[in-house]
């Protein structure tokens, strides 16, 4: 009995230290592949690569849903003059968003020359966006790195209260926080929350003036529309 006990407590030992090993194997394996170690750390995407990926990743995102075909943005536009958003929403069951950026040809065919275009603009002002980030400081990099909405998400929540200023709707009521939460939770596919929203409006969030550079809306527009005392 006492042997069985100890061959058993070998065994495990020995499970325990294969288990160990393959842990500390993936463990090196995976510090190979990052920081300094990695063979593309410290090097720029060239304009083309870069340009490439953000093709290639747009073409995949809409591959996964069936109305950002180019056959079905192109029959979404036609229905502009036509039809009302929401009923063009309902017919296609998507969010009214997607609609509307579509007739603002926000959302293009990928076979559009004014869609490639507008890639080679953002992909210039991603680079750009990089070169800045290179300069900025330790409280900056540690207040982005924070974040869980890109820039792009934070105007177009700071366009809401334009729309909530101007006294728009949403949806035919009358725009509130809890809403517009559901509203863009559902159009950006992540959760945004009523107190993310009300941060962002009041600017208790922390975005940076030359994170405005091409976009929307302008540094000085984002301190007059949350109140915000220039610091």
């Amino acid at each position: 009995m006492e042997y069985i006990i100890k061959e058993i407590e070998f065994n495990n030992e020995n499970n325990i230290n294969e288990e160990t090993k393959k842990q500390n194997l993936k463990q090196i394996q995976s510090e190979k592949k990052t920081g300094i170690n990695n063979p593309n750390y410290g090097h720029n995407l060239t304009d083309t690569h870069a340009l490439n990926i953000s093709l290639s990743t747009t073409v995949s995102k809409r591959s996964k849903n069936e109305n950002l075909t180019n056959e079905k943005i192109r029959e979404i536009y036609g229905l502009k003059d036509t039809e009302l958003q929401k009923n063009v929403a309902e017919k296609y069951n998507m969010n009214r968003e997607i609609v509307r950026r579509i007739w603002n040809k926000i959302i293009l065919p990928t076979d559009d020359p004014d869609f490639l275009q507008s890639k080679i603009e953002k992909t210039s002002t991603l680079k750009k966006e990089e070169n800045q980030n290179n300069n900025l400081t330790f409280e900056q990099k540690t207040s982005i790195g924070k974040r869980t909405l890109s820039i792009d998400e934070y105007i177009i929540i700071l366009e809401w209260k334009i729309k909530y200023n101007n006294k728009e709707l949403l949806e035919g009521k009358k725009i509130s926080t809890p809403k517009l939460s559901e509203y863009l939770s559902k159009s950006l596919n992540k959760k945004i929350t009523s107190d993310i929203i009300k941060n962002i409006w009041c600017g208790k969030t922390k975005i940076f003036d030359f994170e405005f550079i091409g976009k929307s809306i302008s540094y000085e527009d984002y301190i007059k529309l949350t109140n915000k005392n220039s610091e």
